[in-house]
């Protein structure tokens, strides 16, 4: 996440990190940062809990980008991080699965190419 943040910064949008151990521990946010987090026009999610984030902490016209993968233990289906009615909310939401894993692949065949081609002309 720091690299994509660093980009993002690069690109002139401010960047903030919201970290909670505690939250992680009781699968709740609180109120006080939903509040914050629905004042974002990009919102990148990578929790690790799954429909962690509801459409009310999404704000109207945002891009949600769900980083998150979570199996669920009773169907065996992958969740994201976003609940899904999130998108009624949002311009955009990545889907889960088929959303930022296959432009992780696809970026990561691009950086072999890339190296193979360097290294084979040295």
């Amino acid at each position: 996440m720091r690299p994509l943040g660093a980009v993002l910064e690069r690109a002139g949008m401010t960047v903030e990190w919201m970290t909670s151990p505690s939250m992680m521990r009781t699968g709740s946010f609180g109120q006080g940062p939903q509040d914050d987090i629905k004042k974002a026009d990009v919102l990148v999610v990578a929790i690790g809990k799954p429909w962690m984030i509801t459409p009310d902490f999404v704000k109207p016209s945002a891009i949600v980008i769900d980083i998150g993968t979570t199996r669920d233990a009773e169907t065996g289906q992958l969740r994201g991080d976003v609940h899904p009615d999130a998108a009624n909310v949002a311009a955009w939401l990545t889907p889960v699965p088929g959303g930022v894993g296959p432009v992780t692949v696809a970026m990561l065949l691009e950086n072999t190419v890339v190296l193979a081609e360097r290294f084979s002309r040295a």
